[in-house]
């Protein structure tokens, strides 16, 4: 896979990134009436969650200071996101999670990064 970075960070190694598009529909079951009798609305949007995995080797610390960082509590802008596989080259989003495993004796991280497309 290219260069993906988050925020201008080179996110080393990534093995695997998966899109996942969910419109929020809110059923409303029919009294006494089958499932296919169900209404539905779309009322509370699309959300996009963008997981990314991979492999911190090169100076492992300080990119996982760098992408922890950006999931600090006050993300008043989005970053952006910039992937091979990305039709338009970027994608504003925001960093819902970052979870990490370290690798001993070989000094490297294991990542898995939440995003969430987004201004």
């Amino acid at each position: 896979m290219g260069n993906v970075t988050l925020n201008g960070i080179d996110l080393d190694k990534v093995e695997n990134i998966s899109y996942d598009k969910s419109a929020n529909i809110l059923p409303l079951p029919m009294p006494t009436r089958d499932s296919d009798e169900t209404e539905t609305f779309d009322m509370l949007g699309v959300i996009k969650t963008i997981t990314v995995t991979g492999v911190f080797q090169d100076d492992p610390v300080s990119k996982v200071a760098q992408v922890e960082g950006l999931a600090n509590g006050q993300q008043d802008s989005s970053v952006a996101f910039i992937s091979p596989n990305t039709q338009s080259g970027s994608i504003n989003v925001k960093v819902g999670g970052v979870r990490t495993t370290w690798q001993r004796p070989a000094f490297i991280a294991n990542f898995e990064i939440i995003l969430f497309e987004g201004q």
